[in-house]
């Protein structure tokens, strides 16, 4: 999980694909960039959100 360039975290799925990512609250706004990799290194394509509540 980024912002802009900035890595804020990231987690290893379990089995079924669950994962969770604690980061500090972000402002009201930022944008938030996820991807995900698998074991073989390919990264999906981004997506974002934005943090409505802070």
């Amino acid at each position: 999980m980024k912002v802009g360039s900035k890595s804020l975290g990231s987690a290893n799925a379990d089995s079924k694909g669950n994962y969770s990512v604690k980061i500090k609250a972000q402002k009201k706004g930022t944008t938030l960039a996820v991807t995900a990799k698998d074991k073989a290194g390919n990264q999906s394509s981004k997506r974002t959100i934005k943090v409505v509540k802070h």
